[in-house]
């Protein structure tokens, strides 16, 4: 089968680790030869109701959780600045905040699209009068699974699916030493019968990566659906001393802190937290700070990213003749 690297399908929901043809075509990412946080990364709360033992944020402070009113304040902040995408992830579970649904219908007014990152816990049991309210309001949710025992429920994932009809539903699997192949399996036909469900991304386990598990995964999985997308992270490079990146698509913790991205809990040291190092200051400080220095990132996968950035905001003459 030929590679998906540079697919349709790979593009549209994959970011690290790919070509950057997202930000080559963002409109208002750079204005005047200076980067926007067109994309906002939130994590509205550290409580969790799973226990996963893979988990990259396992060692945070679970009682940490952004107020009700920072939380609008945060996006109203980041809307000013030319937000046009947040989303929503952990962190913990972001459904267990009270004020998300609100927070996702104010960010729609204030003209930002929105995607969830959540284990589908809460909002594939039941159909409370929220998920009406956010099927409208979200663009994408996608849900993080990991099996090693088989005992993964995929009906969960169809009900997701059912509960948010009019959201681009994907699958985040996790795959670690000794991965649920059956599992894994059935996720790819369930993404052939369900009309929302996207994609079924297998990724390695960052933290402790095996191969051998992900060979064998691609194996079985490849044949079943187009929908399903792999992607390997044993292979990395250190960061750059200036990261954009983190002028782009800014994290903000249920610490209220701004930190360069997604990845800081694994960049250095596998602390499985948000290490203070790496915090660039309040989130209300955004407009003050300069790029993250990354050049204490030993692992990070956003370098290619770095330098198209860097390409993007370097002073050119002769623009037209390309």
């Amino acid at each position: 089968m030929p590679s998906t690297h540079h697919s349709p399908l790979r593009s549209s929901y994959t970011a690290a680790g790919e070509m950057r043809w997202k930000l080559l075509r963002a409109e208002g990412a750079i204005v005047d030869g200076k980067i926007r946080p067109i994309h906002l990364q939130l994590i509205p709360t550290n409580r969790c109701n799973g226990r996963c033992p893979w988990c990259s944020c396992s060692n945070v402070d679970r009682a940490e959780e952004l107020g009700d009113g920072e939380l609008l304040a945060v996006l109203q902040y980041f809307a000013k600045r030319g937000t046009r995408a947040v989303t929503f992830t952990g962190g913990g579970e972001p459904t267990l905040h009270r004020a998300l649904v609100p927070a996702l219908l104010v960010a729609r007014q204030w003209g930002m699209e929105c995607g969830l990152v959540t284990n589908g816990l809460t909002w594939s049991r039941s159909k409370p009068t929220e998920l009406e309210l956010a099927d409208e309001a979200l663009t994408w949710a996608r849900m993080s699974i990991v099996d090693t025992v088989g005992r993964y429920d995929c009906d969960q994932v169809a009900r997701f699916c059912e509960n948010l009809p009019r959201v681009d539903v994907g699958v985040s699997f996790t795959v670690t030493e000794g991965v649920n192949l059956e599992t894994a399996a059935a996720l790819c036909r369930l993404a052939e019968q369900a009309p929302n469900l996207t994609h079924v991304r297998f990724v390695q386990d960052i933290v402790q990566p095996d191969r051998a598990s992900m060979d064998r995964l691609v194996a079985r999985c490849r044949p079943l659906s187009p929908k399903a997308i792999f992607q390997y992270r044993d292979r990395f490079q250190p960061g750059d001393a200036a990261c954009l990146l983190s002028r782009l698509k800014p994290l903000v913790g249920a610490d209220g802190y701004v930190y360069p991205c997604c990845g800081v809990q694994y960049a250095a040291e596998q602390v499985r937290a948000l290490p203070e190092r790496f915090r660039m200051g309040r989130w209300s400080e955004f407009h003050r700070v300069g790029p993250f220095d990354s050049s204490i990132c030993r692992k990070c996968f956003y370098v290619d990213y770095n330098r198209v950035l860097a390409g993007l905001t370097a002073p050119l003459e002769h623009k037209v003749f390309v």
